[in-house]
């Protein structure tokens, strides 16, 4: 499966009066499409962008946003300019791949540099750049193994999870932007530990002022908030259709409180999560944080998708590290 072609399947840009490119119309929303000759169904965001003459690179202008997949174009450098006009965008694709019977889940980020015929404003030059691989050229079989690596069987229930959006894939993590959320935490006493579990979930199973049961969701999140990874909660996420002020009070040793939103990278993982494995996979993600120039917030959590009586291998599990002052760069 060509790189092409996966483009084809999910990324639709198209030029506007205003001069802004985006997947469905002048701003940037996201779309969905199914494509039946390659068995992909495709969700993506495309980033939207202005139109800059590139004989006046003085009034070119970036801008991102940390809490959504747009960014504004810029100018190219020359050695990158296709025409007259120019112009870059960022995008996230999120596909289901229909023919495996485990539809998993692929995801790609990038940018694409397009150029623009200025007498008839119609793109007369296109390329695709992934940020998971260094190799870009049309068939590169670093694209192909990135399309294979994503294929593997991950057990997701399907039941309610935060919200995020993808903002930037690597070849070792994903960054996201999430949503502000509620947790019912309690005392933790490791990252890959029980304790405090049943406190937890005796609150959503109705040990609680009201005696209400609260549906379940997923995933369990245990976070350690500390450099050294020993001062730890757990906590289950709670509704997204519920606030503090519905929400029963606690009979036992737990709290209620909001999660704010905010940008993390993400590091994916099946088996079950041993402590050493855990806190290796967080010392591999906070190195490869800081060899790319992000600013790592200290402790992390480690998130939990399914209950112990799913086979190893079909487990999903992962290490969460906040971002600070994360940007897109174009």
């Amino acid at each position: 499966m060509s790189r092409r072609r996966l483009a084809a399947a999910g990324v639709c840009l198209r030029l506007t009066q205003r001069g802004c490119v985006s997947s469905c119309g002048p701003t940037c929303r996201t779309c969905s499409t199914t494509s039946a000759s390659t068995g992909l169904h495709t969700t993506t965001a495309c980033g939207s962008g202005t139109l800059s003459p590139a004989t006046t690179p003085s009034t070119a202008t970036s801008s991102t946003s940390a809490s959504s997949s747009c960014s504004s174009a810029r100018l190219l450098p020359p050695r990158r300019q296709a025409g007259p006009y120019e112009l870059t965008t960022r995008w996230t694709m999120v596909m289901k791949f229909m023919l495996l019977p485990w539809k998993p889940e692929l995801v790609f980020t990038g940018l694409s540099i397009m150029g623009v015929n200025p007498q008839n404003l119609k793109f007369n030059s296109h390329v695709d750049l992934w940020d998971s691989i260094q190799n870009n050229e049309y068939f590169s079989s670093e694209g192909l193994l990135d399309v294979f690596k994503q294929l593997r069987i991950y057990k997701t229930p399907d039941i309610e999870t935060p919200n995020y959006l993808i903002l930037k894939r690597t070849a070792h993590y994903e960054v996201r932007s999430y949503a502000p959320f509620l947790v019912v935490e309690a005392k933790g006493d490791k990252l890959t530990g029980s304790s405090g579990f049943n406190n937890v979930t005796g609150y959503i199973f109705g040990n609680n002022a009201s005696s209400e049961k609260i549906p379940m969701t997923t995933p369990v999140f245990t976070q350690a908030s500390d450099d050294t990874l020993s001062d730890v909660s757990i906590q289950i996420v709670l509704p997204m259709n519920k606030d503090l002020d519905s929400l029963p009070a606690p009979n036992t040793a737990v709290t209620l409180r909001k999660v704010e939103g905010g940008i993390a990278a993400v590091k994916k993982f099946s088996g079950r999560p041993k402590e050493e494995i855990v806190l290796q996979k967080e010392k591999d993600l906070r190195s490869q944080l800081l060899n790319d120039g992000l600013k790592p917030h200290p402790g992390c959590l480690l998130a939990r998708y399914n209950d112990p009586r799913t086979k190893s291998f079909l487990m999903r599990n992962e290490v969460l590290i906040r971002l600070i002052d994360f940007t897109l760069e174009l």
